[in-house]
């Protein structure tokens, strides 16, 4: 039943059972067994539905370009679970839409450092990476 999976702390072995778990609530993926995280398909149906989900996402798969952009697309704030290397990518980081918000560094530790330069700036340059404003 899939209320007792929803009220569960058991862990979820059973792939069937994951995947309507994850297709409910994208946060069910917390629950799956490792082996499910690390199931692309899977993680990809969780963060459709939510995109924080990424963060129980198995290492490989928050390095992985699609499941990330499937997380930002849905949450913007699912950048901050994916590896270093997509963080710094400049599309997945424009994306996400954390440099319009100022949420998170567009350069150094999170985000792309070549966006730096131009992509922020509207055609006037009225907007700076420092401080976007209104979009």
């Amino acid at each position: 039943a899939p209320e007792a999976v929803e009220n569960s702390t058991q862990l979820i072995s059973d792939r069937n059972v994951a995947l309507e778990a994850v297709r409910r609530d994208g946060h069910a993926l917390a629950r799956a067994a490792p082996a499910l995280r690390r199931d692309r398909a899977l993680v990809l149906e969780a963060v459709k539905q939510s995109g924080l989900a990424l963060q129980y996402a198995a290492p490989e798969l928050r390095a992985d370009r699609e499941c990330v952009l499937e997380a930002v697309r849905e949450s913007g704030w699912a950048i901050q679970f994916a590896s270093t290397e997509l963080q710094e990518d400049a599309e997945l980081f424009k994306e996400s839409g954390m440099w319009a918000l100022g949420a998170i560094e567009p350069t150094g530790r999170r985000g792309a450092r070549h966006l730096e330069e131009g992509a922020a700036r509207r055609v006037d340059g009225a907007v700076s990476m420092e401080n976007p404003g209104p979009l």
